[in-house]
């Protein structure tokens, strides 16, 4: 078995007004993980290399590089969008699309909800597994919420340590490309990818529950996403999905009660030994 990853860190964004505080520390937290599971095949794309691009085309690059019995995961940190009603003609049920945003910040570049999806089904062997790791808000709908560095200005230096920040980027910051309605097709929603059981060959890892934020918050002195901080907290190599989530949920707990973390996959797959 071979396992590779593709860590996605995007702090620094085209327009500046979505730049992130802790996504750093995320991306170095992940690496260090990955490492104590032996995965040393990591590709990392950081900000201005994580354009719609880069990141669709890494992910597909790692799918097709993870043959029958091999690994491959998925981690992401940055923005996420939650799209205006009929934005792209949704069949969610609250007629939302939900998306990643890469680097460059505006509708053009959004990674629409299914395509993870698609990727997993056009790249992805049936004899392989892939694990999907969501340091985003609202992970179910792929939200993510922050406090924009410039409001951190505004503030003294200890009081925004010790701030509580719901991780959020604004539809109103994106750029507009007037493409509303055209070029997205229908089919399952993002948000189906991390909540779906039906895949027998992958599992989702998500911050919190579709409907609530997560958090970024002063651990020792430095920003850390909490969901991050308590995986690698407790991750270690053996431990089943369920006792994971299990001691990921207790570890998170203990920094803050605001969000749980929501982790899915078949349910036979759950004595399955994480990253392998």
């Amino acid at each position: 078995m071979v396992a590779r990853a593709l860590v996605v860190g995007i702090e620094r964004y085209a327009n500046p007004r979505n730049n992130l505080i802790g996504v750093s520390n995320d991306v170095a937290a992940a690496i260090r993980v990955l490492g104590r599971f032996g995965i040393n095949d990591i590709e990392v794309l950081r900000d201005q290399n994580a354009t719609r691009k880069g990141i669709e085309g890494g992910l597909a690059a790692l799918l097709n590089r993870t043959g029958d019995g091999d690994v491959a995961i998925f981690y992401y940190s940055g923005h996420g969008a939650l799209l205006p009603p009929d934005f792209s003609g949704s069949d969610d049920p609250d007629g939302r699309d939900e998306a990643l945003v890469p680097y460059e910040s505006d509708t053009q570049s959004l990674i629409i909800d299914n395509t993870v999806a698609g990727l997993l089904d056009s790249h992805l062997s049936r004899s392989a597994f892939f694990y999907g790791i969501y340091d985003c808000c609202h992970s179910g709908d792929i939200q993510k919420n922050v406090l924009l560095e410039f409001q951190l200005n505004k503030v003294q230096h200890a009081d925004a340590l010790n701030m509580e920040v719901e991780k959020s980027v604004r539809i109103d910051d994106l750029i507009f490309n007037g493409i509303a309605g055209s070029g997205y097709r229908s089919g399952p929603m993002f948000k189906d990818l991390i909540l779906d059981n039906g895949r027998d060959n992958a599992a989702h890892f998500a911050a919190s529950e579709p409907d609530v934020t997560a958090l970024v918050v002063n651990i020792d002195g430095v920003r850390r996403s909490v969901f991050t901080w308590a995986l690698e907290s407790v991750a270690e190599p053996g431990m089943s999905i369920a006792a994971f989530e299990s001691a990921v949920t207790a570890a998170q707990a203990v920094k803050t009660q605001h969000h749980k973390p929501f982790v899915t996959c078949a349910q036979g797959q759950r004595d399955r030994a994480i990253f392998t």
